[in-house]
């Protein structure tokens, strides 16, 4: 009946949870902070990001060690990314078998968290395939009672985020 469908909704919604998604990037370790993060310094920070040189003589300038100390700091944390990555989805995948050799039923969710660290300095990709494995995967270990009430949020350093 409707009444029971209607029921049954309001109790998962009841034992619906929050996920915490633990993004362990920062720049640099400050001195307050006791958190698993891994410092990436700053040039592995602005993966992604579009570096304007310009007319600039001194940047064109820079050593060509400093270049490829650059290059090589993005490289490693591209690396380091898709393994965390990799890592992440996979213990989401271990979730669902769990879940499959209990009872078989999916985890019902109210809100997924990006902590860290400093998750935004994630790539948006890395973000949408978790986010995807999560909420579209068929075989995801979890479900939205109603997708209008999901509260999606990421910690973020304003220093690493453009509306661009």
């Amino acid at each position: 009946s409707e009444d029971e469908r209607l029921d049954n909704n309001n109790n998962d919604k009841m034992k619906a949870v929050g996920l915490y998604v633990h993004i362990p990037f920062c720049r640099r370790r400050c001195r307050y902070c006791d958190f698993a993060i891994v410092p990436i310094g700053d040039a592995a920070a602005m993966v992604g990001e579009e570096q304007v040189v310009g007319d600039n003589q001194s940047i064109l300038e820079e050593s060509s060690s400093a270049v490829a100390n650059s290059s090589r700091q993005r490289d490693g944390f591209l690396q380091m990314e898709t393994s965390y990555k990799d890592a992440v989805l996979k213990e989401i995948k271990m979730i669902q078998q769990i879940n499959k050799s209990h009872d078989g039923r999916k985890v019902a969710l109210r809100s997924i968290y990006f902590g860290g660290g400093t998750p935004s300095l994630a790539s948006i990709q890395t973000l949408r395939d978790i986010l995807d494995t999560i909420l579209i995967h068929p075989q995801s270990p979890f479900y939205v009672t109603d997708e209008n009430e999901i509260e999606i949020s990421i910690e973020i350093d304003p220093g690493t985020f453009s509306l661009s």
